[in-house]
């Protein structure tokens, strides 16, 4: 078997929808389709990542730097949430709305990352980007 040939099978731009759960656990009827970790648009920010992470490097020099530490925990927060936005390709809304009587966040980036800016959200988006990820799982 050529193994270097099996690369050809795996898609990782395929998307999944899942379905949100309120912070009980209860489905709200609102349909996420997500893509994977792996998928071009998302690997462009996890190489934002890595470059923030040799930035804080360089800028912690020998001894660290308790500053640029912070910075780049600010900085890592906001990068996971835009690798979360970057896996989100739609959000079906069903007849749920963010707030009463505005109707759904824009589909947007900014909609989006309102979206998952939302921790209970956030943890659950990741979840089925990771899941999704994984394509050998059945």
């Amino acid at each position: 078997m050529a193994i270097s040939k099996l690369s050809q099978k795996a898609d990782y731009e395929a998307t999944a929808t899942r379905e949100l759960k309120d912070p009980d656990g209860e489905p709200l009827g609102i349909k996420v389709t997500v893509r994977s970790d792996r998928s071009e648009k998302v690997k462009k920010v996890n190489k934002k990542i890595a470059a923030a992470a040799v930035s804080l490097r360089v800028a912690q020099g020998e001894a660290g730097n308790d500053a640029a530490s912070e910075a780049w925990i600010e900085k890592q927060e906001k990068l996971q949430i835009d690798r979360l936005v970057a896996a989100i390709a739609s959000i079906d809304w069903g007849d749920e709305e963010w707030e009463k009587g505005k109707g759904p966040l824009p589909a947007t980036d900014d909609g989006t990352r309102t979206f998952v800016s939302e921790d209970w959200i956030g943890v659950q988006v990741a979840e089925w980007v990771a899941e999704l990820s994984d394509f050998t799982k059945k």
